[in-house]
């Protein structure tokens, strides 16, 4: 029991903003992001010491993240801009296709530099499960929507 309100105090203090958010109800996806690294502490089974560490570098990680899939976004704006005028500017969107591949394996070389990073912070059965998180959290997303569309209360999160 001591573990886990150390472990609430010390999220509370590192995600403070993220908390405040979700206890005043004014965003879903600070709640979900919440939702989401409560389970991930609890689908790993961090310790105290390892949570600090880890949910720093998760943090730069996401961060990183964001400005690429940022990109991306900007990427597809343009393509589907060029989709609408009457004579499409090939070597533009070729050009942009490109970019947007290359996106992509950005994304994938820092995926694959951040879970390199967290060796020193997680064990290999961790380390592991980390890598599937993100699928398994969503897949029980959907399922709880589904079931709570449905009108079914099926088991919570």
């Amino acid at each position: 029991m001591k573990y886990y309100l150390l472990l609430i105090i010390i999220l509370a203090f590192t995600f403070g903003e993220e908390w405040r958010g979700a206890l005043s109800d004014t965003s879903d996806r600070k709640n979900a992001e919440m939702i989401k690294k409560w389970k991930l502490i609890e689908f790993l089974d961090i310790s105290e010491d390892q949570s600090e560490k880890f949910f720093t570098r998760v943090n730069a990680f996401e961060k990183e993240m964001s400005s690429i899939r940022k990109k991306e976004k900007e990427l597809r704006e343009s393509i589907e801009g060029f989709l609408t005028e009457d004579r499409l500017n090939e070597k533009k969107v070729s050009y942009l296709m490109g970019e947007y591949f290359n996106l992509e394996k950005d994304k994938l070389d820092v995926r694959q530099k951040h879970h390199n990073a967290i060796d020193d912070i997680l064990t290999l059965e961790q380390s592991a499960k980390y890598l599937f998180f993100n699928h398994h959290f969503k897949k029980r997303v959907k399922e709880h929507f589904k079931d709570r569309k449905r009108g079914s209360r099926r088991k919570r999160f």
